[in-house]
C-alpha cells in the first residue's frame, strides 16, 4: 500500500512499571530494580510492524535510553524513528518552564548519543500540553524539536482538529500532531489508540479511526504503547481499582485491535510525513567513570532474608540487593542468608537460580513453616559476621534505608530497629486500618518496657550477633519480632530506633494473620504486665548444620 501522508503511527516504548497508573507506588528510584520487560515487548512490536510493512516514530524516555541503549538502537536500525517522551516520565504541567526546558532537551541528548541520530520530535509523558501553552512549545522549539504531539483532545468543548498545525509564537513554534479524536453528542475523546482504543467498545474508536484515514483534510496519529502487547506483566499490589482498571484492562484484546488497525491502513513515521530529514549525528565520546570501590573492602555485613511463598518478590529483591552492594563498597562487604521458611510455591527454585552457588550466598531451608522471626533467628545462626540485618523479602522497608539504621549502630548498642511511626519515619499506601491496630500496640508496648520507641513490631533491624548469644524464642511467628526487643530490653540491653519508611508490598501477598497477631500480641502485653514473662534464655541454637537443608 502507498503512504497517502496523512497517516502516521507513533508507539509509546516504556516499561509497565514506568506508566502513570502505577506511579502513585513505584518512585523513579526503583525503576532499575524491576525485571525490565520492555526488551521482549519492543522486539513484539517491531516484528509486528515487519509483518504489516508499517514504520513507525517510537517516543522513548531519555532513562530508557540511557538503561536500555540496545533497544533503541535496534528500532532505529529496523528503520523505525525516534522521538523524545521526556526523561523521567513527568508530567510537564507539574514542571516549572525551566525544568520542563531542562528535561526536554536531557531526553533529547540521552536519544542522541544512542541513536546517532537527530532527534525531532516530543511527547508528553503523562497527560498533555494545552494548545494554548505557548511558553512550553516554545520550550520545546528552544530544545531543539521541530514537531510536537502532546495535545489530546478532551471532554466537552474541546476540538478534534485532527491535523497538523503549528504552535508557539515567533521562533519558538513547533508542528502540533494531536492524537486524531472524534466527537460524540458534543464531547470530544482521543481515539487513536492507547488507553481510549482498549478501554472503549470498538464500535466508538474503530469506525472514526477509519473516517479520518479516508478524509485526506485530516491527519490521522495513530499510537500505542509496547507493554499493551504484553498481558502477562506483573500485576502490581497496592494499585487503586481505578488505576487497576486503566492498566490492566482489556490488555488479552489489545493485540487483535493494534494489528487490525495496522492491517487496514498504510501507516509511516511522523518525520516522514512531515517531510523532516534524518541528519546523522557523530557519537560524542563518553567520558571515563571513576573506579568504583572494591566491593571486597569494608566491615562485614550480612543480611537475613527470611522468604515464605516469595517468588514474585524475589527477581526485584535480587536487583534490589545489588544495587544496594554496589551503594555500600568500600564500607561494608555484604554477605546473604536466604531462609526458606516452608514455601509451597516456587520460591526454593527461584532462590537457588538466582543466588544458588554464590560464594557471598547461604540458603537456609526450614522443612514445616515456623514463621518469620524463627526464620530470622535461624537466619542469624547461619551468619559469619557480627553485625547482621533482617529485611524483608517483599522490600516493604526498602533495603537501602539499611544505611540509616547502621548508623545508629554505635559501640554499646545489641540492636537497632526501624521505624515508620517515628517523628521522622513515613508510612506509603499502607491501609488506615492496619496502621491504627499497629500502632496502638506499640504505644502499649512502650508503657511497659524501658526503651520508648514508636515501633516495636518491625522485623527490619540491624542486630550485633554476639548480643543474642542464647536468646530462643517461645514465637516463632510476628509476635517473636516484638519478644525478641522484648527479651533484649528486660535483660538491660542497649537498644535503639531508627525513623524508616514503609511501602505497601509490590508483589504477591501479605503472610500475616492480623486478627491472629494481634490476639496474640495482647496476650504477650497481658503476660508482660502481670509479670509473667520468662526471662530465662534457653541453650542456644541449633548448629548451623542442622539448619542447612538443600532440597534441590
Amino acid at each position: 500500500m502507498v503512504n497517502p501522508v496523512n497517516q502516521i503511527l507513533t508507539v509509546n516504548l516504556e516499561d509497565y512499571f514506568q506508566v502513570t497508573p502505577v506511579s502513585e507506588i513505584v518512585p523513579v528510584g526503583y525503576w532499575s530494580r524491576f525485571e525490565r520487560r520492555v526488551e521482549r515487548n519492543t522486539a513484539a512490536t517491531l516484528d509486528m510492524l515487519d509483518r504489516h510493512h508499517a514504520k513507525a516514530t517510537f517516543f522513548v524516555s531519555g532513562w530508557i535510553a540511557d538503561a536500555a541503549p540496545e533497544v533503541v538502537r535496534e528500532v532505529v536500525k529496523r528503520g523505525h524513528r525516534v522521538a523524545a517522551k521526556g526523561y523521567l516520565h513527568e508530567f510537564p504541567t507539574r514542571l516549572s518552564l525551566e525544568e520542563f526546558f531542562v528535561d526536554a532537551r536531557r531526553a533529547k541528548d540521552a536519544l542522541e548519543r544512542t541513536a546517532d541520530e537527530e532527534v525531532l520530535g516530543y511527547r508528553a509523558a503523562r497527560g498533555g500540553i494545552d494548545p494554548d501553552d505557548s511558553a512550553r512549545f516554545a520550550a520545546l522549539a528552544d530544545a531543539g524539536y521541530a514537531y510536537d504531539s502532546s495535545v489530546r483532545p478532551l471532554g466537552f468543548g474541546a476540538t478534534a482538529a485532527n491535523v497538523a498545525f503549528p504552535v508557539g509564537c515567533g521562533a519558538g513554534q513547533v508542528i502540533e500532531l494531536p492524537i486524531t479524536a472524534a466527537t460524540a453528542l458534543g464531547y470530544t475523546y482521543p481515539v487513536g489508540g492507547g488507553n481510549f482504543l482498549r478501554q472503549l467498545p470498538a464500535v466508538l474508536t474503530l469506525p472514526r479511526i477509519a473516517r479520518a484515514a479516508k478524509d485526506p483534510a485530516q491527519t490521522l496519529v495513530f499510537y500505542f504503547h509496547v507493554w499493551e502487547l504484553d498481558p502477562d506483566m506483573p500485576r502490581l499490589n497496592g494499585v487503586s481499582r481505578l488505576n487497576r482498571i486503566r492498566q490492566y484492562r482489556n490488555l488479552d484484546a489489545m493485540r487483535e485491535r493494534i494489528e487490525g488497525v495496522l492491517a487496514a491502513h498504510a501507516f509511516a513515521s511522523a518525520e516522514d510525513v512531515l517531510g523532516l530529514e534524518r541528519h546523522v549525528i557523530r557519537p560524542v565520546a563518553k567520558s571515563v567513570a571513576a573506579a568504583p570501590a572494591a566491593k571486597g573492602e569494608g566491615e562485614p555485613l550480612t543480611l537475613v532474608v527470611p522468604c515464605h511463598n516469595e517468588a514474585e518478590s524475589l527477581p526485584f529483591l535480587d536487583r534490589t540487593l545489588a544495587l544496594l552492594a554496589d551503594k555500600l563498597a568500600g564500607r561494608y562487604r555484604l554477605s546473604f542468608v536466604f531462609v526458606d521458611d516452608a514455601s509451597t510455591d516456587d520460591t526454593h527454585e527461584v532462590l537457588q537460580k538466582t543466588f544458588g552457588g554464590r560464594e557471598d550466598v547461604r540458603i537456609v531451608t526450614h522443612e514445616t513453616n515456623r514463621g518469620v522471626s524463627a526464620a530470622i533467628m535461624s537466619g542469624i545462626a547461619a551468619a559469619r559476621t557480627d553485625l547482621v540485618a533482617s529485611i524483608d523479602c517483599d522490600c516493604s522497608y526498602d533495603p537501602f534505608q539499611v544505611e540509616a539504621l547502621l548508623e545508629r549502630m554505635q559501640p554499646g548498642v545489641a540492636m537497632v530497629t526501624a521505624s515508620p511511626y517515628h517523628r521522622d519515619g513515613h508510612v506509603l499506601n499502607v491501609p488506615a486500618w492496619r496502621l491504627m491496630l499497629s500502632r496502638g500496640l506499640s504505644v502499649i508496648y512502650g508503657t511497659l518496657l524501658r526503651h520508648k520507641f514508636a515501633t516495636y513490631t518491625s522485623c527490619f533491624r540491624v542486630y550485633r550477633r554476639p548480643a543474642l548469644a542464647g536468646v530462643a524464642l517461645e514465637h516463632g511467628n510476628y509476635l517473636g519480632i516484638a519478644e525478641l526487643l522484648i527479651r533484649l530490653d528486660q535483660a538491660g540491653r542497649k537498644l535503639a530506633e531508627a525513623p524508616a519508611t514503609l511501602e505497601a508490598r509490590l508483589f504477591g501477598r501479605s503472610k500475616m494473620k492480623t486478627l491472629r497477631t494481634i490476639a496474640g500480641h495482647l496476650r504477650l502485653i497481658g503476660d508482660l504486665a502481670a509479670g509473667k514473662f520468662k526471662l530465662e534464655t534457653v541453650a542456644k541454637s541449633p548448629p548451623v548444620e542442622k539448619l542447612e537443608k538443600d532440597r534441590g
